[in-house]
């Protein structure tokens, strides 16, 4: 009884919500595009109320909050904040369960972005030293310029207050881009390495240099490579370097590991292989003279692309496409790092040339040519390469910063312990209260001290450990003690091994990978590295943590410290504005650190910068603290990385669409719904080893935290059971079939072949409906003839063309405008009229969606969110090639068809899950009103949807009909498979008939076109077949599926026509190229394949599959589609539209061998549907 009584109840709250949320979309106006964002408001609000849920409170009292404010109000201007007492991690705290959206939120990131920013000069006060002297860039060969090691300073760094701009357009120029020759021994004002800019064009600063120069126009060297380090403390407490302790006691003392100590937030390998690539960006230490940095202040992927021109030349190829070469890396000392470092630089490499490529494919402007036809003139290849290679840098340093942003400063703050997926956006635009802007953009200088913070050796993995201890130091100093090195043995015999590898760096190899013939390494061997450093825990920060194997190492630094003359700790503390320490105990709470320093140092001001950073005592994991370093360096390493990325004009100022193309800007944003709580590093691993990194792999979407750790945090949130656990998933190969014979004979054999589409479609209708998906027998039998004798029962196919011809009359009418002058129309004939035409005849004849229209202002979806709904969930099973979402309403029919590659699959997946959830309430209402009648809950409440969203009843024939041939099937079995028809017959068929369209208004199809038009203007059988046959040798030639994947059930053979037999094996995947099919010379005959001939017989065509498993909507497509195309051609003198609006904005890629159409939408992403081609027609 009870359970009755809940069920009951359930169902009505259900009914209410449903009737509630359908009133909010009817009160919505009517605009003039159709479009609007509500479903995407609604959808966000519930996003921002399950993530509170999740998060909890943001602001909650506490003893601990209300003395750290306390504190900072009372010394924050003198003393300095007491960082023990963790102010900072209580806010940070707050913003990270803020709502997104929150002003208070907003107010807050404003203020300590701009804290943070402010914790260093800019530009930087003094430097280690002079920079070295060059003559004017007049006198200076090209070789002289690309070296980093020998290039003059701006003058704007070094001006003494003198030199200026002169103001004026000609005439020499002083300062920033003067070039006046400098007196020998003098440090030079005027010299530069580059000519003048062209200060109109702008081109010398549209893209990164080799040597990093430029970043800022006004101060050219600022940052470049070759420049002295800065000094940010200048110190002031006078220790002679004779009172300093041994640096080899030091390091026995307070710094050698005697034990390995795990990470306390079990922070994983791979985050410090990704700080070794951001530390070895910033750091390169001149081997002539220590107070030089080789390579640039900036977070371009030096180690990727090189410090210089010389370096960066080695690792391009040249040949006009803008790649690098394959699976290579500029910085040689990453050989002598754990191999995950080398490992992400090479799928760094990868993710360049996959940009590259797509820059060329996409070609935003038009002005980029194919190589072949560059072939002839060296110069205008080498430009293009120029362009192409640095677009590409751009959006590749554009994933570099969100993978700092997303993953490694979320991991430093530990806010995916929390399950937010928020992080601290140093980018923006910020005004001060007094409008002033917070600077961005205006460039960085690294510094010595924070040369010395980011030594991070205690966090190295046992398993690092000891590849380092045998591999490296092992091979280099076979048979000698680490502790008996010294820095000269060192420095001899690493110049010695180094001095091995080829200058080639495309034919380096390190640690366990070995390059293959074409030169990249095995895709298996990347993805277990990756996995291994995801599962081996680092070591833990703190005082006696470095493995002895780098005692030398260590003693170097401490000495290099001490020949900078680099402040002490405390000086530095009170730079960053904490409080100095007071005894060595306060320090370090250890006896077994604070006594040995203490003796040591005698003084805690007399502590040196490195040793105390070092050995000083580690946080705690806590919410806001995850890396758990030392309390000075976690404090510090917040303000480097926001100075870091806002002071880059590349990742700031200049990181707009026109820079990156407007793909490459949208490509490298970070994605929010991405199952990865916003990183960005998911991305880059299924995107270059998608065969191994699954979407919904766990090493994959927190490759920074061990699986283990990951596991805790997402049981505790309630989300484990959505991710894969398998380490080694086994990746299926794939077969191809493109003759006729074979393709018949693969579809055909669907017991031997069964599709692909069942484990997508289980997360969209819960293992229910869609005849296609089923490789049941007997439910794919059922399912499919019910849809086909309740749908297109006869006489309904002659109603549903007339219905298809009217509506696009009718669109096309509603839809146009005058076009230049008043006797010529103009109508975006895929966007307004194709695309919108079967969304009017799924939600008027089979799913009863109430569309919100002029002539029904108060319905509940307008035509272009059902459109864009059912195209995601159409998207998500079945497409392999893209890596770009488009905007939120466009999720659901991509999903059930189009996934196959893991990028997009998790956002996808959920968004369609919320998609669907919206039709299908409204789709059982129908058919619960059906089933129970009208006096039932569920008959009033489709009553009340009728009256309230004003619908009518034409679905109810369609689905009345549905439900009493039913015999078996349940009520959700029978909405699912609306659903699967609706998703099915909307974007797939608004794209057919778009590139039937666009087929024929090409010129090179003039003829036809002029046939098809005088067809359009008769009514007969005749007119009807040959438009019919001109529809279906369209999509042979530009077909709206390029091909069809299937899995292989057990071992087989297939005969390919020709005498010869594929094997397949059992669990292998097929893809089935329907583009080659419908082209075979085979059937076709050698000559013929290319010529359109509307009176081919219908059996040649597999445009819809064949066998069992063939589309249902061959029959309708041919009844209906011709009836668009006479209502399109009927127009008179029906044309292009001049410029890029008249063609489809399409690029095509290899899909397994078959050419496959890809298309850019108004946004600039990828997406397989066209989006709009305008054509004219006159009145």
């Amino acid at each position: 009884m009870f359970d009755t009584v809940s069920k009951i109840a359930a169902s009505a709250y259900d009914a209410a919500s449903q009737l509630t949320e359908l009133a909010m979309l009817a009160q919505r106006p009517v605009l003039d595009d159709g479009k609007t964002d509500l479903h995407a408001t609604a959808l966000k609000a519930l996003d921002t109320i399950e993530r509170q849920v999740t998060l909890g409170l943001p602001l909650v009292p506490s003893t601990t909050a209300v003395s750290a404010i306390f504190d900072a109000l009372t010394h924050a201007t003198n003393r300095g904040i007491d960082d023990r007492k963790m102010l900072l991690e209580e806010v940070l705290i707050v913003l990270a369960k803020l709502p997104k959206e929150s002003l208070l939120g907003q107010v807050l990131e404003n203020n300590i972005v701009a804290l943070f920013y402010k914790d260093l000069p800019h530009p930087p006060s003094t430097f280690l030293g002079r920079p070295p002297l060059l003559p004017p860039y007049s006198s200076m060969s090209s070789s002289s310029r690309s070296s980093s090691t020998t290039v003059s300073p701006s003058s704007s760094l070094f001006l003494n207050g003198k030199s200026k701009l002169n103001g004026n357009g000609s005439g020499p120029m002083n300062g920033a881009y003067g070039t006046s020759p400098a007196t020998e021994g003098q440090a030079t004002e005027h010299a530069t390495p580059y000519p003048p800019p062209d200060v109109f064009s702008g081109k010398p600063y549209a893209h990164r240099m080799p040597d990093g120069s430029n970043n800022n126009p006004l101060f050219p060297d600022l940052g470049r490579a070759g420049m002295p380090y800065a000094r940010s403390v200048a110190p002031t407490t006078p220790v002679p370097v004779s009172a300093l302790p041994d640096a080899g006691v030091v390091f026995d003392v307070l710094l050698r590991r005697n034990n390995f100590k795990e990470h306390p937030s079990q922070i994983s390998s791979m985050f410090f292989a990704f700080a070794n690539i951001i530390i070895h960006s910033l750091f390169r230490t001149s081997r002539q003279q220590n107070t030089i940095n080789d390579t640039s202040s900036y977070l371009d992927l030096s180690p990727l692309y090189g410090h210089n021109e010389e370096q960066q030349n080695n690792v391009r190829i040249k040949d006009g496409r803008g790649l690098m070469k394959e699976d290579t890396f500029a910085d040689e000392r990453l050989l002598m790092m754990p191999e995950a470092t080398g490992a992400l630089l090479v799928l760094f490499c990868r993710n360049h040339n996959y940009i590259a490529r797509h820059i060329l494919l996409i070609n935003e402007r038009q002005k980029f040519r194919q190589p072949e036809e560059l072939a002839s003139n060296q110069r205008a290849m080498e430009e293009q390469d120029d362009e192409i290679f640095n677009k590409a840098r751009l959006v590749n340093c554009g994933y570099f910063m969100q993978v700092i942003l997303g993953d490694y400063l979320s991991s430093i703050l530990g806010t995916v312990r929390e399950g937010s997926d928020w992080c601290l956006d140093p980018l923006q635009t910020i005004r001060t209260s007094s409008h002033e802007l917070v600077p961005r953009g205006e460039g960085n200088v690294i510094s010595v001290e924070f040369n010395l913070l980011y030594r991070w050796h205690a966090t190295l993995s046992k398993q690092d450990e000891e590849w380092l201890t045998n591999d490296v130091f092992g091979h280099i100093f076979p048979g000698k003690s680490p502790d008996a090195l010294t820095p000269r043995d060192f420095g001899m015999a690493v110049r010695s091994w180094m001095s091995k590898f080829s200058k080639d760096p495309g034919e380096w190899e390190f640690g366990s990978l070995k390059r293959q013939r074409d030169g990249k390494f095995r895709d298996e061997d990347l993805a277990r590295v990756m996995k291994e450093a995801t599962t081996n825990v680092a070591g833990a920060f703190g005082a006696q943590g470095v493995p002895p194997v780098l005692r030398v190492v260590e003693i170097m630094a401490i000495e290099e410290a001490r020949s900078w003359g680099v402040c002490s700790l405390n000086e530095f503390r009170k730079f960053m504005g904490l409080k100095p320490y007071e005894s060595f105990e306060e320090w370090n709470p250890d006896p077994n650190i604070h006594l040995p320093a203490m003796r040591l140092y005698g003084d805690i001001e007399h502590l040196e910068l490195y040793v105390g950073l070092q050995a000083e005592e580690t946080k705690s994991p806590r919410p806001g603290a995850g890396l758990c370093p030392g309390f000075t360096i976690s404090r510090a390493i917040l303000a480097d990385a926001i100075c870091l990325v806002r002071g880059d004009r590349f990742l700031t100022t200049d990181f707009t669409p026109f820079n990156l193309t407007s793909w490459g800007y949208q490509d490298c944003a970070r994605d929010l719904n991405n199952g990865s709580m916003g990183g960005q590093l998911s991305k880059l691993l299924m995107r270059t080893l998608p065969d191994h990194f699954d979407d919904q792999s766990i090493y994959a979407h927190f490759p920074m935290l061990t699986p283990p750790a990951m596991q805790q945090i997402l049981t505790k949130l309630g989300t484990k059971d959505k991710y894969n656990w398998e380490m080694n998933p086994n990746p299926t190969a794939i077969k191809v079939v493109e003759s006729a014979v074979a393709t018949k004979k693969v579809l055909e054999t669907w017991r031997d072949f069964p599709t692909a589409y069942g484990p997508f479609m289980k997360d969209i209708t819960k293992g229910y409906g869609m005849y296609l998906a089923w490789n049941d027998t007997l439910k794919h039998r059922r399912d499919r003839l019910l849809i086909r004798d309740s749908l297109f029962s006869p006489g309904r196919l002659d109603k549903y063309a007339k219905f298809y011809f009217d509506k696009t009359r009718e669109l096309i009418m509603e839809k146009s405008f005058v076009f230049v002058q008043g006797d010529v129309r103009a109508v975006d004939i895929v966007r307004d009229v194709v695309n919108l035409v079967p969304v009017h005849w799924v939600s008027k004849h089979v799913a009863g969606l109430p569309l919100k229209t002029r002539d029904n202002p108060h319905g509940a979806h307008t035509e272009t969110e059902v459109y864009q709904m059912c195209a995601v969930m159409f998207e998500c099973v079945t497409d392999p090639s893209l890596q770009s979402l488009p905007s939120d309403l466009t999720i659901v029919l991509r999903f059930m068809f189009l996934n196959t590659r893991p990028v997009a699959g998790w956002s996808l997946r959920e968004r369609s899950q919320k998609f669907s959830h919206l039709f299908l309430g409204e789709i059982k209402a129908h058919l619960e009103h059906i089933a129970r009648g009208n006096f039932s809950i569920a008959g009033l409440r489709d009553s009340l949807m009728h009256l309230i969203v004003h619908q009518d009843d034409h679905a109810h024939d369609f689905l009345r009909t549905l439900y009493s041939m039913n015999t078996t099937a349940s009520l959700d079995e029978l909405a699912y498979t609306v659903l699967g028809t609706v998703v099915a017959s909307v974007p797939n068929y608004g794209q057919a008939a778009a590139h039937v369209i666009n087929f024929y208004l090409e010129e090179k199809h003039r003829a036809q076109k002029e046939h098809i038009c005088r067809l359009a203007l008769r009514v007969d059988d005749e007119s009807d077949r040959l438009l019919t046959g001109y529809v279906l040798e369209a999509l042979r030639l530009d077909p709206q599926t390029s091909g069809l994947f299937r899995s292989c059930a057990s071992d087989t053979e297939v005969d390919q026509g020709d005498g010869t037999k594929l094997k397949v094996k059992k669990g292998e995947r097929v893809f089935v190229s329907l583009a080659k099919a419908n082209r075979d010379p085979a059937k076709f005959g050698p000559d013929n394949e290319h010529i359109i001939d509307p009176e081919r017989p219908h059996s040649d065509y597999l445009l819809f599959g064949h066998g069992a498993q063939k589309l249902l909507g061959d029959e309708f497509v041919e009844k209906t589609m011709p009836q668009v195309i006479r209502a399109v051609f009927s127009k008179k003198n029906i044309r292009r539209a001049p410029g890029r609006s008249g063609q489809l904005n399409r690029f095509t890629i290899d899909w397994h061998g078959t050419p496959r159409h890809l298309y850019i939408n108004s946004k600039g992403m990828i997406t397989p549907w066209p989006e709009s081609l305008v054509v004219q027609y006159d009145v």
